[in-house]
């Protein structure tokens, strides 16, 4: 191998070498703390598909917290359906009571005393329901809730505020008929028993919506991994470029040595000539 004094390709080669480690070094290190950094770099096509699969993954996230709201908002009236159900059943319960001819005046008052309360009570417990500001039982319109990633993929909890306010309605009318008229037990009974038939309806289509809810979260869930996985397999895996850190970490210090002795060639060289 020949020797130079003013030129020594040894050492320029390793230090090329040595930048070149540098530079790979620096954007792996850069990539571990954050696996999206350098990607444009490296795979500048991958780019626009990993930033739409990242929005996915993250609108298909909130999608799951949005639709687990409206199972919370569904869920809550049902269970006020519930309570209002058992109120009903004390209702016509009462309402086959004030059907006796025997009852004094005093019992028919004390009857028209409780029921008074009752139905006081199925309103409190409708307007109660509300969860985080939405209430079925008096909405009039469909709760919109958003059940996917993108634009227009919703699902809604539907509104029961008209039939269950005119049950209600309904029942009140009868209450205040039985005050008047005692005779009129029997139209209370059958206002209950269509009552029950309402409520009993909102409760079904309620439990049908928190279904479809938990169904469509379990698709997004599925679908949530699936983009992961295809995320993950555009931008570099952080153990990856951990073992590959190493790795050039050690060459690195293994060049450092070698560029020290090749720039010890040319004060070899000097010393052969002197």
């Amino acid at each position: 191998m020949s020797l130079s004094v003013n030129f020594n390709p040894s050492a320029l080669s390793i230090a090329r070498r040595f930048d070149t480690d540098s530079l790979s070094l620096a954007r792996r290190l850069q990539r571990i703390a954050s696996d999206q950094a350098q990607l444009a770099a490296e795979k500048p096509a991958s780019v626009g598909i990993s930033q739409r699969l990242i929005a996915q993954i993250r609108g298909t996230l909130q999608a799951e917290s949005d639709l687990q709201l409206g199972v919370s908002v569904a869920q809550s009236a049902d269970s006020a359906l519930g309570q209002v159900a058992d109120t009903l059943q004390r209702i016509r319960q009462l309402g086959v009571q004030a059907s006796n001819a025997t009852l004094s005046a005093d019992d028919q008052a004390a009857i028209n005393t409780e029921l008074t309360q009752l139905v006081d009570e199925i309103q409190d417990t409708i307007s109660g329901a509300s969860f985080n500001g939405s209430n079925p039982l008096t909405a009039n319109q469909a709760i919109t809730i958003q059940a996917g990633p993108d634009a227009g993929q919703t699902l809604t909890v539907p509104a029961q505020g008209p039939e269950v306010q005119a049950a209600a309605n309904q029942i009140s009318l009868a209450i205040g008929n039985l005050a008047a008229d005692p005779s009129t037990a029997t139209q209370l009974i059958s206002a209950a028993d269509d009552a029950l038939a309402t409520i009993s309806t909102a409760q079904s289509t309620l439990g049908a919506t928190v279904n479809r809810f938990e169904s469509a979260m379990r698709t997004l869930a599925e679908g949530s991994i699936t983009a992961g996985v295809a995320q993950s397999g555009l931008s570099q895996d952080v153990a990856t470029d951990a073992v590959g850190a190493a790795r050039q970490s050690i060459l690195q210090r293994g060049r450092i040595a070698l560029l020290a002795q090749a720039n010890l060639q040319p004060q070899l060289l000097l010393k052969l000539l002197g």
